[in-house]
């Protein structure tokens, strides 16, 4: 009996292991996510494939598992299956960090790929580069610096921290509403930069309404032309093995771009949170519509 044989993937674990994740919900995450090492291992191409990266204030580096082209793909995913039992949490939640590291990890544009997310909180730490004017000691200069901002646990503080290519660190409060927005916003412009890249992403939300933004998550994904579900312990597992098979379905997803050269100028698109631009406003880019695809390579 002839079977179909899919194209080779590149899939990649973005675990939060940030300080909201308490020792229990930890537990049942790593559980959640064996099962889906687990439907990798019984459905994978010999070419797939997979990496890690987990992250809090930022990525850990110490625990991140990339992608292997000598290992073995079983091997490799229970190498990442045993880095995950290992991991320990604390510290603030930084999408953007997580979901960059993640995109640079894709260096094949010929293969699907695809971001399984997890998460437990909102988003609370960005680490960018800035123009900032420093004084010290009544010298004052101003240089592009490394700046950090944070939204401290009781709702109400933020802080901008920014450290000088001189060894000096300024910190200062900073309006919260201002910075929740701009950590947000700062998100988004990675998904939709992932969008246009035809990387989908996938993200679960682990925790109930307080604790994760469902229709910010959604958003997220849906810029990418993926999804996003909401994750309790009772539920977990299920909805990592739905991610992972719609991984290894034979679909067209991701996005469509459109050259608007292409209209000699007769068309004006306005963006939304279904269609944006790139920077140079000369491509227009949507969700794709999925569709499941019914040739494939045929093995005899």
């Amino acid at each position: 009996m002839d079977n179909i044989v899919r194209s080779p993937i590149d899939v990649v674990f973005v675990f939060d292991v940030s300080g909201s994740m308490t020792l229990m919900k930890l537990q049942s995450a790593k559980c959640a996510f064996q099962s889906a090492v687990d439907y990798f291992k019984a459905n994978s191409n010999p070419n797939d494939r997979f990496a890690l990266i987990p992250f809090s204030d930022t990525v850990v580096a110490n625990k991140v598992v990339p992608f292997s082209a000598k290992q073995d793909v079983k091997d490799q995913l229970d190498l990442i299956a045993r880095t995950a039992n290992s991991f320990n949490a604390g510290g603030g939640t930084n999408y953007s960090a997580a979901l960059q590291t993640t995109q640079s990890f894709f260096n094949d544009p010929s293969r699907k790929k695809y971001i399984i997310f997890l998460t437990d909180g909102m988003p609370t730490v960005l680490r960018t580069k800035e123009k900032v004017t420093f004084d010290f000691l009544g010298i004052t200069w101003t240089e592009m610096a490394d700046v950090e901002y944070v939204l401290l646990a009781d709702g109400r503080t933020a802080v901008r921290t920014a450290y000088s290519q001189h060894g000096i660190k300024q910190s200062r409060y900073v309006n919260y509403q201002d910075t929740e927005e701009k950590i947000r916003t700062d998100a988004i412009n990675v998904a939709r930069n992932l969008g246009m890249n035809n990387i989908v992403l996938y993200s679960i939300g682990f925790g109930n309404h307080q604790e994760v933004d469902m229709g910010y998550l959604e958003k997220l994904s849906a810029m990418t032309g993926g999804q996003a579900k909401q994750g309790i312990s009772q539920n977990l597992t299920e909805i990592f093995q739905q991610f992972s098979k719609l991984a290894t379905d034979p679909v067209l997803n991701g996005t469509v771009k459109i050259p608007l050269a292409s209209f000699d100028g007769n068309v004006q698109i306005v963006e939304t949170d279904q269609v944006w631009l790139d920077e140079k406003k000369e491509n227009a880019y949507t969700p794709r519509l999925r569709f499941q695809i019914r040739s494939s390579t045929i093995r005899s």
